[in-house]
Parts: structure tokens; sequence; C-alpha cells
């Protein structure tokens, strides 16, 4: 996964103390793909449903039973908030944005995505337990 945050704070320095600046941007894109598999289980979507779901492709009403599909929408998009640590630091990360496939009768069919961040901050929460 590439998370490329765009900030131009110079947080190492050549001597201790604290930073005027806090390591924090109003944008960042995350790109990544995920391996395109069935859950295994009918009627189950599948783990990436989410990661669909913040690229505008909902869970379509099943017009088989025991089948899942997915149908593009243009209006209402639903986002995913990401938790990761760099550096030490911990983020929150919400996001939508796009997906694209790479399917191929010699590799592993794949789903690419590339989310675009709304806004992004420190996580202060609390998730030792």
């Amino acid at each position: 996964m590439l998370i490329k945050l765009s900030n131009n704070a110079d947080l190492m320095r050549n001597y201790m103390g604290a930073s005027e600046m806090l390591p924090a941007s109003r944008r960042a894109v995350m790109k990544f793909s995920v391996e395109l598999a069935p859950s295994g289980t009918a009627a189950t979507p599948p783990a990436y449903a989410r990661l669909l779901r913040a690229c505008g492709i909902p869970q379509a009403t099943p017009t088989v039973p025991g089948r899942i599909g997915f149908t593009p929408v243009s209006n209402v998009f639903e986002s995913l908030s990401f938790r990761f640590a760099l550096d030490g630091m911990r983020y929150v990360i919400p996001t939508a944005g796009l997906v694209d496939s790479k399917v191929s009768c010699q590799d592993v069919a794949r789903l690419n995505h590339c989310l675009l961040v709304r806004g992004i901050g420190h996580d202060d929460s609390d998730h030792t337990s």
C-alpha cells in the first residue's frame, strides 16, 4: 500500500525540542490493490465489499437468491475511515475514491483502488484494548 501525505513540514532537526508544526495534511492519496476473490459462502459479500462501497459501487438488491451483485451509483457515496500509524503518529483518514479492475487469463484478477482523502487528522483515541 502506498500512502503519500502532502506535507512540507521539516520534522527532522539537528536539535531536541517541540515542533511548531504538526505532521498533518489536508490531502493524501492511498493506492493499493486487492485480489478479486469470492467470500466462499453463498449470499455473503466478499471482504472487499466495503472498499467497493467507498468507490460508489454498493451492493445491489439480489435478483437471484444466493447471489451478491454490485451496481454503480453516481450521487450518494459511502466513505471509509482508515486508521494507521506512521512514524509513531496515529492518523485517521476518511476516504472515498475510485476503483478499476485488472483481469487477464494468465494472472490473478485484482481490483486497483485509489482512495482520495477528504481530510486528515490525528487519532487521539486509545486502541490498546
